[in-house]
């Protein structure tokens, strides 16, 4: 009696499923991830077992409660070389690049399946990055409240959805060795803002970059300016996710820059008002990429001259006065000061040497 017969014989095994899928099984609690390519999968009373070629052929075994992500593959990959290449985690993950790997994890969070996501945001992980992964998270929750907002969605499904991807979240992060970098970098909402799974996510984020982090979600005024004031602290990011005033925000800005000058000031996310220009903070992108750069950069971003002329600036030299010091044409400052700007991804003069002066391009 075959290995199948013997199992169908024990317990009434469902219809296998088949059909060259690629396996992506996430490390959990010290197990290694595994990946591989199987052309068919059952499950017993215990187990969920993949196989090649035949059921009796297994690849993989796996107990029921251990959370899997499959893609298939379909026919022309069975005949690729990805397919005996099941120790090349990435020959396997480029063979299903373009299967939308989003989907999954979108069906899987509305479906309130906490395991397939976290092993579908895994999956999307390896093959695609980190950031890739919470896009898809967060395409998924937009989706359902663009759908609740147009009467065709429901509350309960937005927040069961939210819940699962929270989950997600924490599991993703406890996958991610300890910050290795210097600065703690807190993260948090304007007053009565309730939306924060994208702080949790942006946390994340940070953290697989090396950055120690804090969420603190929404808090007094004046413990949030004591947190930006303690001496490990590097940036305070604000997240705002529901429309929020420009007038609030900025007041919200100069008290956190007021109390800590020294300290990198970011804002970003949907809710951002129309104007930014005053706003005053040093960084206003929803570009995670950026984010990191300014963070993280130890490279002289200025040339020679741009820090000539943002010194004199810090002095407190008009442009006028600086093209008499340096013997060119105050269009030829302009110039300059619009690439410094640029380079440091500020609104103002201020914000530029407060940044130049964090990153020691001037001193």
């Amino acid at each position: 009696m075959s290995t199948t017969a013997a199992l169908a014989a024990a317990v009434e095994l469902p219809a296998p499923r088949t059909g060259a899928m690629l396996v992506c099984v996430p490390e959990v609690s010290g197990q290694q991830p595994l990946v591989a390519v199987a052309d068919g999968t059952y499950e017993t009373a215990q187990e969920r077992v993949f196989w090649r070629e035949s059921p009796d052929a297994e690849v993989l075994r796996l107990p029921l409660e251990r959370p899997v992500a499959t893609r298939q593959l379909g026919e022309l990959a069975r005949e690729s070389p990805y397919a005996s290449a099941a120790p090349g985690l990435r020959a396997l993950l480029r063979a299903v690049q373009d299967s939308h790997a989003d989907s999954a994890l979108s069906e899987a969070l509305q479906a309130g399946d906490a395991d397939l996501a976290f092993a579908e945001a895994v999956l999307l992980w390896k093959q695609a990055g980190l950031a890739q992964a919470y896009q898809g998270i967060s395409r998924c929750l937009g989706q359902l409240a663009s759908s609740w907002a147009a009467g065709t969605g429901s509350v309960l499904a937005e927040h069961r959805a939210t819940r699962v991807a929270t989950q997600v979240t924490d599991r993703l992060a406890a996958m991610t060795p300890a910050p290795d970098r210097a600065g703690m970098v807190v993260l948090a909402v304007p007053g009565g803002e309730q939306h924060t799974f994208a702080l949790c996510a942006l946390a994340h984020l940070l953290r697989d970059a090396g950055w120690p982090t804090l969420v603190v979600e929404d808090l007094p005024l004046d413990e949030l300016t004591a947190l930006a004031t303690a001496p490990d602290t590097t940036a305070v990011v604000l997240s705002v996710h529901t429309a929020a005033s420009a007038s609030g925000l900025r007041r919200l800005i100069a008290a956190v820059r007021t109390a800590a000058p020294g300290v990198l000031i970011a804002v970003g996310g949907p809710g951002l008002p129309g104007s930014t220009s005053t706003l005053g903070a040093d960084l206003l992108s929803t570009d995670v990429e950026l984010l990191l750069r300014r963070l993280g950069s130890g490279s002289r971003a200025l040339t020679e001259r741009e820090s000539q002329v943002l010194t004199l600036v810090a002095d407190g030299l008009t442009n006028v006065e600086i093209a008499e010091r340096l013997g060119v044409a105050p269009t030829t400052v302009k110039s300059h000061l619009d690439r410094i700007l640029a380079k440091t991804a500020t609104e103002h003069r201020a914000g530029a040497v407060a940044v130049a002066l964090r990153q020691r391009w001037i001193t």
